[in-house]
Order: structure tokens, then sequence, then C-alpha cells
């Protein structure tokens, strides 16, 4: 009993954090933000480790996240788009049939937040997209850890068909509720 009460006291935490986090987006960053690393290394940043850029957000993704349990808000993730490749984001971005974002394909050296600014959204809405088939915030195993050739989930309507983390899936179920799922 007390073990569920502290998993529900650190999902309902991660939830706040999203409500309060999902920001993000600036132009690309420098050099000094994300060292690259070896491919068969996992490579993971905290979001107080991205390096910010003081412009404004060409983004606009200052919308709250969801509460827990409430369903979460589509209109969150619209805004998101390719800002294209920088230091610590140089995979390769895969497109929907609509020409929406589907998902990305992380590269050596690429990094959870600088993937989250490329794609033009906060790391807590990153994670939410993530939530299901990958280990990370919402999965109570803490920080996301990429591995070359992982797969990141993009879209709201697919957190439960797409993703992956060094060659697994995983069926995790997320504190707030989902969207129809394609």
């Amino acid at each position: 009993m007390r073990r569920e009460q502290s998993r529900l006291i650190v999902r309902v935490t991660s939830l706040l954090l999203v409500v309060s986090a999902l920001t993000a987006c600036s132009p690309v960053v420098g050099d000094a933000d994300v060292a690259p690393v070896p491919a068969s290394s996992p490579s993971s940043v905290s979001p107080d480790a991205v390096e910010s850029s003081t412009s404004a957000d060409p983004c606009n993704s200052t919308s709250p996240g969801p509460a827990n349990g409430a369903l979460l808000d589509v209109g969150l993730f619209a805004a998101m788009t390719d800002l294209g490749a920088r230091n610590g984001a140089t995979g390769d971005v895969v497109y929907a049939d609509d020409g929406s974002l589907a998902s990305y394909v992380v590269a050596s050296g690429d990094s959870f937040g600088a993937v989250a600014e490329r794609v033009c959204v906060g790391y807590y809405g990153l994670e939410a997209l993530n939530a299901v088939r990958r280990n990370g915030l919402y999965a109570d195993f803490g920080d996301s850890v990429l591995y070359e050739s992982d797969v990141l989930n993009l879209s709201p309507h697919t957190i439960t068909s797409v993703g992956s983390q060094n060659g697994s899936s995983y069926s995790h179920t997320p504190v707030f509720g989902l969207p129809p799922q394609r």
C-alpha cells in the first residue's frame, strides 16, 4: 500500500511539473549546449541543464499542461515544428501524411532537451508524448535516456503506438487521459 502511495505521489508531482513547464523552443543553441556522446552510450539531460535562449519564443508554447487525470490537450502541441538540426538534436524528423510531425529518430549525441527545443515543444511536453512507450518521467524511471536509433513520438494521437527506447517499446499507463489514438 505504501509503495502505491509513493508511486502516486511521484506521478502527481511529475504531472504538476508538466502543468508548470510545458514551455521551451528557442532558436538554434550554441556549441556549448550539449557535448556529443558515443553511439553506444546513453545520453540524458535534465530540463535544468538545457541552455535557454534570451530571444522571444518563436513557438508561443506557453500553455499549461494537463491536470492529473485530465485529458491531454492536443492544442498544446499545435505549434510543433522542426526548427532544424542543432547541437544535441541531429537526428531525423519523420512527417505524417498530413505534414505534421510524427516521430524523431535519435542520432548519436542527441539529448532529450535539445530535441524538445528543435521540435518546438517543452521538455515535459515531449515527456508526455512519450509517456507510454518509453521509460522516463512518467514511468517512474527518472529522466529519459536516449540511445542512437531510438524513436521519439511527436504526435498526441500516437502516444500508444509510436516510440521505442534502446530497441524496446513499453506499455506504461500515463497519469493523464489520452486523446483519441491512431
